[in-house]
């Protein structure tokens, strides 16, 4: 998946999961959204990350 298709699938997914769980009737169903919420949104910050780095790196050959 490209970086930053990537990045946005998991800003996505944590949008879903941060609803789903402030929607869930129990403890343990909120808890688990809310997990994946935080993992999506780590995975999407190490996606836009690695997306920065690879600019700064095509710019530095260009110049």
């Amino acid at each position: 998946m490209h970086f930053q298709t990537d990045a946005a699938y998991h800003r996505a997914r944590a949008l879903r999961e941060l609803d789903l769980g402030l929607k869930a009737t129990s403890l343990t169903a909120c808890e688990a959204h809310l997990k994946l919420s935080s993992l999506h949104m780590e995975r999407a910050r190490i996606s836009e990350t690695r997306t920065l780095a690879q600019g700064h790196r095509s710019l530095a050959q260009c110049a």
